[in-house]
């Protein structure tokens, strides 16, 4: 569902970054999805952030996740512009001085962008594994309507999450090492839960994973990266 990958190469003087990110969207918005992704510049800034770390341990997530709304998003294309009236104040300059007059403002006409969203929800989000010790880093874990659809629970001694049957429902593998240049973590879920919270909410998975690679040796001063993306969609059978 989700994962990260960064890694220096030593050898080759090389690092690879890739974010891999998984979304829950509309079926219906497919066709839209793949129209505005092909006719906007691809970054990492038009995806929507995972959420950040919550004052919430993984435990208390999984068991207390009705009153933490920790998935919302949307992708958010910029489809034109338009103009919009503003009032600016006046800067008045002083001998050693600066005020501002907010009565004597002027008007001004500035473009600002048309947005067109489309919701979606991210597939994953992030949690500290621990509330009491900042070092233990995050894990990453599946949403909570996920949780809450298939009542999953986590597991002892693990992060991983099991079913009502007690068989394993998510794998959370990879070094998980704090380091920016040696860090892996990837996320999975079991396919027949994923099809089956998909047919039940009439939802497409989308992966997104976009990355970049660096070209020249790092002895070198001006370093170069080549940058790569690919929207794919999963939908079950």
């Amino acid at each position: 569902l989700d994962g990260t990958y960064d890694k220096q190469v030593r050898e080759h003087y090389r690092t690879v970054f890739v974010q891999m990110r998984g979304y829950f969207i509309s079926a219906s918005q497919v066709d839209d999805l793949k129209k505005h992704f092909e006719q906007s510049d691809f970054s990492s800034n038009v995806l929507p952030e995972r959420a950040p770390a919550h004052n919430i341990s993984f435990k208390e997530y999984v068991t207390l996740h009705d009153d933490v709304a920790l998935t919302e998003g949307s992708f958010d294309f910029i489809v034109g512009s338009e103009q919009k009236e503003v009032e600016r104040p006046r800067f008045n300059f002083g001998e050693g001085s600066l005020e501002i007059d907010l009565e004597d403002v002027v008007k001004q006409t500035i473009d600002v962008p048309v947005y067109h969203s489309i919701p979606c929800n991210c597939a994953a989000v992030s949690v500290p594994r621990s509330i009491n010790e900042e070092s233990s880093g995050n894990a990453r874990v599946v949403s909570p309507a996920l949780i809450d659809d298939f009542g999953l629970h986590g597991s002892m001694h693990s992060f991983d999450l099991v079913d009502r049957d007690g068989k394993l429902a998510t794998l959370l593998k990879g070094n998980q090492k704090n380091s920016y240049k040696n860090y892996e973590e990837f996320l999975y879920l079991r396919k027949d839960i994923l099809d089956a919270y998909l047919l039940k909410h009439d939802l497409v998975l989308m992966h997104v994973n976009w990355g970049e690679r660096q070209l020249t040796s790092s002895e070198g001063r001006d370093y170069q990266y080549k940058a790569f993306h690919e929207v794919q969609f999963y939908i079950p059978n």
